[in-house]
């Protein structure tokens, strides 16, 4: 089946934001992260780095504390999405379809032809549809998710709103 040749593709991609910053630090092409990389090095951190969620976003970082709940909520919606109940790992292919999507969304900027952009993100969000469809093969079941796939892009939004009144560090 086409979709699944699709999927295996994008399996394929590591987008990880972890395996970035591995990648980042372990080449020594950028001079900044030479510092970090000695330094995981010299504790014996030799796998890919766990970032989490409050390492980058260490209470109070914002004005208000529920904001702050807020934000923690939609990231965790999002993560949820794309971690299936059951698996230790997300599954990689609705990383790749959602974060294309959510780049794609023409609401995120001001654009001089947001009609190109939309018709891009909606050729990633039928290939969605057809790899949960794929996936799932209930018709029910998929037609859930993709429902679910649908809310990304405003938790995505709402979450970049709130990280935008961020404290000064």
């Amino acid at each position: 089946m086409k979709i699944v040749n699709v999927a295996s593709a994008f399996e394929e991609l590591n987008f990880g934001f972890n395996n970035d910053i591995h990648t980042i630090t372990k080449s020594g092409e950028v001079e900044q992260y030479e510092e970090l990389r000695q330094n995981l090095e010299r504790l014996g951190v030799t796998n890919k780095p766990k970032i989490t969620y409050m390492n980058l976003f260490p209470s109070p970082w914002l004005p208000s504390y529920s904001d702050e709940v807020r934000h923690l909520a939609l990231h965790m919606k999002l993560k949820s999405f794309f971690k299936p109940p059951g698996h230790n790992e997300p599954d990689e292919a609705l990383v790749a379809l959602g974060r294309c999507i959510v780049a794609l969304d023409p609401d995120f900027a001001i654009l001089r032809r947001p009609d190109l952009v939309q018709s891009l993100q909606m050729r990633y969000i039928n290939i969605m549809r057809l790899y949960l469809l794929a996936k799932y093969q209930d018709v029910h079941q998929a037609m859930e998710q993709f429902a679910e796939a649908m809310k990304l892009s405003s938790y995505a939004r709402e979450a970049a709103e709130i990280e935008s009144h961020r404290l000064p560090v």
